[in-house]
């Protein structure tokens, strides 16, 4: 490819907002990243369908150039003939079952360019099986042509990985985690009071959550977990409180403050709702602790998140970040409710050098394997691949 030549590469996704949570973050970090990869010649243009947040939210796209369109009944003919008139060389598609998809697809079809599509963990057994009957016929129609006509899939993990091959879906995957950025130094750091400060006695340790409040999230186990080790009276179960920290979906949020409630423990658990900006950057510097307890996940941000910030993880297997948990980063558990109850009696053991020495290894490993402009790189050589060929980069897998 001519070294003069500005690669025009299209990101495409459903919102661009908070409403699209861990997508949108992946997104817009990939994106930045990819302006600002070295080999450079990238040009990245961001096109959504609009949102209420979207003013709120654009400032954190900047210098990129995004676009939002309104829809009506799910549909955005503007965002389709906005892909198309933009003339990209490449699109990448982040997320699945939604317009976006379709405006995707037919750009594909009129221009025959490649496309890149990145499920974001949207493409599971656990996520099928939830309105199976609408994504089962998404799969028959436009979802599975849309899937099986892309120039490469991207897998966040080796267990997405395997999935797109047991799905029958046999085109090349470039198999590249998301990042996170590290923080500055705490001294740089602007110093926030505690998002909770005040819901607890002074000196509680505390067991941060944070992320969507529904069913796949496992936090039902959680609250009967924690209940079980405070009736057990497990050591140091005292000194401890959960914040749950999120976008509450379906009514999902009512049902687990009614589990709270039920067992007793409003003095040990709080919900905060979604915090975003300084006040979500606050709560990461506050805590003593992050838990995940999902019982699917793709790459979870949150995970590196909290590992960019030097604090240990209490996280499921099912988060496919097994890296974390051979590198001493992180307690493993299984989503149920004996599972976490063990998990979480081994954090309440631990001394303070114990999860210092837990979070300084996540902090490495971020460091090493999980920062963005790794991942910039990678995808960046993948564009390149798919537009001038040859052999293809070591992330891309065939078989």
């Amino acid at each position: 490819m001519d070294s003069f030549y500005a690669m025009r590469a299209a990101q495409i996704l459903y919102k661009a907002s908070r409403r699209m949570a861990g997508v949108a973050e992946a997104a817009r970090c990939l994106s930045l990243a990819l302006t600002q990869a070295p080999q450079g010649g990238l040009a990245v243009h961001v096109l959504a369908l609009a949102d209420a947040f979207d003013d709120q939210d654009r400032p954190l796209w900047k210098p990129l150039d995004l676009r939002t369109f309104p829809a009506a009944w799910g549909r955005s003919p503007q965002l389709t003939s906005a892909l198309i008139e933009r003339q990209p060389d490449l699109t990448h598609c982040h997320g699945l079952w939604r317009y976006h998809v379709r405006a995707c697809s037919l750009w594909a079809a009129q221009t025959r360019r490649p496309y890149v599509v990145s499920p974001h963990g949207m493409l599971t057994e656990w996520e099928l099986r939830h309105s199976f009957g609408k994504k089962r016929l998404a799969l028959w129609t436009y979802q599975g042509a849309h899937l099986r006509g892309a120039a490469c899939l991207h897998a966040l993990s080796d267990g997405e990985y395997r999935f797109f091959r047991r799905m029958g879906l046999r085109n090349a995957v470039c198999q590249i985690p998301n990042g996170t950025y590290l923080p500055p130094p705490p001294s740089a750091q602007p110093k926030a009071p505690a998002p909770w400060a005040g819901n607890f006695d002074a000196g509680r340790k505390i067991l941060l959550y944070v992320g969507r409040l529904n069913k796949k999230k496992g936090i039902h186990f959680l609250i009967d977990a924690w209940a079980a080790a405070v009736r057990r009276k497990a050591p140091g179960s005292n000194d401890w409180a959960l914040v749950i920290v999120g976008w509450g979906q379906f009514g999902h949020e009512r049902e687990l403050e009614e589990r709270v409630r039920g067992a007793g423990l409003t003095r040990s658990i709080c919900f905060l709702g979604p915090l975003f900006g300084e006040a979500k950057l606050a709560a990461f510097q506050s805590t003593d602790a992050l838990v995940l307890p999902s019982q699917d996940e793709g790459l979870p941000m949150v995970v590196l998140e909290a590992w960019a910030h030097g604090r240990p993880v209490l996280m499921t297997r099912q988060c496919n970040l097994p890296e974390g948990l051979a590198a001493g980063a992180a307690i493993g558990a299984e989503p149920s409710a004996d599972s976490l109850r063990v998990a979480l009696e081994s954090l309440f053991a631990m001394t303070n050098d114990q999860r210092q020495g837990m979070g300084a290894r996540g902090y490495r490993l971020v460091e090493e394997r999980f920062a963005w402009p790794r991942a910039a790189q990678q995808m960046k050589a993948v564009y390149d691949w798919l537009l001038g060929g040859g052999s293809p980069p070591s992330c891309v897998r065939l078989d």
